[in-house]
């Protein structure tokens, strides 16, 4: 060989690419035997702090208007990776608005909420079912 001291580099570097690769394989087979995450199907009506909110169909028009309104107050908010895809959208009387972003891991899931009231907006988040009864 022409370069002998090379040997045991070689040696090194074949060690790692093998553990490596056993390793890919290994980290492959769990992930596709993960634990499926935990889903909560929206009710259609629910109540929170004494408040009646009916779950809407789809997103409208008022809606899509208070939700750039937000997004705009709230530039940073736009890319958020807890605001992936469309809200669950829910209303109640006076013009008051939620939307939910929920989404599933393995243990329970993780939520945001906008939520829009006498003309104000607040962010809401927590983990578990966000359509439970609480201080929300």
């Amino acid at each position: 060989m022409k370069y002998p001291f090379l040997i045991p580099v070689y040696k090194s570097v074949m060690f790692l690419a093998v553990a490596g690769i056993t390793a890919s394989f290994s980290c492959s087979k769990n992930a596709s035997s993960e634990i499926t995450p935990v889903e909560i199907q929206p009710p259609e009506v629910l109540e929170l702090n004494g408040v009646n909110w009916r779950r809407a169909d789809s997103l409208g028009a008022s809606d899509s208007n208070l939700l750039s309104r937000y997004f705009e107050m709230n530039p940073s908010m736009v890319d958020s990776p807890t605001m992936k895809g469309p809200p669950t959208v829910y209303h109640a009387t006076k013009k008051r608005r939620r939307f939910f972003w929920v989404r599933g891991t393995a243990t329970e899931p993780i939520w945001v909420c906008v939520h829009f009231a006498k003309h104000e907006f607040q962010l809401l988040e927590g983990q578990g079912n966000p359509y439970q009864n609480s201080s929300r």
